[in-house]
């Protein structure tokens, strides 16, 4: 989601569609234009674009302090990055150290998420050869982070999740029928590699199996 004044557009026709046309080659959820500032109203040729491509326009009341709109969503944007990088630290702490008690192994499990289920772990480590942004098109990325079996986390723009099962068949089926996007499958053939670690019914070897 974009949110803007308008300032750099303000007098560009041009500027103003082809910016539509960005947001819409990166998936954007919408654009939020805070009016009266730089636009009086929201061009013809933005709206008329943005119907063609399906992208929302906003337009923001004049009366509506742009910082009651700017200030909790930093808040909220702050919020989720530390939470990240905490997780993105944790996994570090998991994937990259040696251990000699299986203890030690699954308190960090445990920091992560205390409701990891099942007697195997499954390590994948998703990886774009371009950016994250097929991965997002690839993976149910949403499906990782509600779900209270799974451990993810995101790892210098590619994804490590961490899954607990009873059976092969169990893992198995939930990845694909809850976390991949089928349909994408093909079409990012080449770009992006997914490397399973297979089933580990030992957590200790998660280190030297990924």
């Amino acid at each position: 989601m974009l949110l803007t004044t308008g300032y750099s557009i303000k007098d560009k026709p041009e500027v103003q569609e082809r910016l539509i046309l960005e947001l819409d080659k990166v998936n954007a959820a919408g654009i939020v234009i805070k009016l009266n500032r730089f636009l009086e109203n929201i061009p013809e040729v933005m709206i008329k674009q943005a119907n063609e491509v399906d992208l929302p326009i906003i337009g923001l009341p004049p009366d509506v302090p742009y910082i009651e709109v700017t200030h909790p969503l930093l808040k909220e944007i702050l919020i989720r990055q530390n939470e990240e990088r905490w997780i993105s630290e944790k996994l570090k702490e998991i994937l990259y150290s040696e251990y000699v008690e299986l203890d030690e192994l699954k308190k960090k499990l445990a920091l992560l998420n205390c409701n990891i289920v099942g007697s195997k772990f499954i390590v994948l480590l998703i990886v774009s050869y371009n950016n994250s942004w097929h991965l997002k098109r690839l993976l149910k990325i949403n499906n990782f982070f509600q779900d209270p079996s799974v451990i993810a986390g995101e790892l210098n723009g590619n994804y490590v999740i961490i899954l607990g099962f009873n059976s092969s068949e169990e893992w198995k089926e939930k990845v694909v029928c809850n976390f991949i996007n089928l349909e994408y499958t093909n079409e990012l053939k080449g770009e992006v590699i997914c490397l399973i670690s297979g089933l580990i019914s030992d957590p200790l070897k998660i280190t030297n199996r990924i």
